[in-house]
């Protein structure tokens, strides 16, 4: 795995930030270990993957956002990291206005199951 990297001084101060450059399709066979993961960009890759999968197709991208949202709510995520992913998936997913709708009533009949409230209709139809 190539890295890259980015300093900065300052003062007499030195920062250096070393992090990993991936290339996301290599994590198409490894979706299992990703949804294992406690890592928050584990989530990332799987938005990014689903929507490369998608590839332009509404429903699919609606199937996999609904599935997505469904694993943050259950795995243990809190409020405000949920709502940051979530942000974030309405931009790499995003549907049409009516396939919107159908998400946004998807999730309150979820929340509804698992007696939670997360999002407000401004945050899901945002995107």
């Amino acid at each position: 795995m190539a890295a890259q990297s980015i300093s900065s001084k300052f003062w007499g101060t030195k920062l250096n930030l070393e992090y990993p450059i991936i290339k996301i399709l290599d994590y198409k066979d490894r979706k299992h270990e990703l949804e294992q993961s406690d890592n928050p960009f584990a989530i990332i890759l799987l938005a990014q993957l689903a929507a490369i999968e998608a590839n332009g197709d509404d429903e699919k991208k609606l199937i996999s956002k609904f599935n997505l949202t469904k694993f943050l709510y259950t795995h243990g995520y809190n409020k405000e990291d949920i709502l940051n992913m979530l942000r974030f998936m309405h931009q790499i997913l995003a549907l049409s206005e009516e396939l919107s709708l159908q998400y946004v009533q998807r999730v309150r009949k979820l929340e509804g199951e698992l007696k939670v409230s997360y999002m407000t209709c401004k945050i899901l139809l945002k995107a």
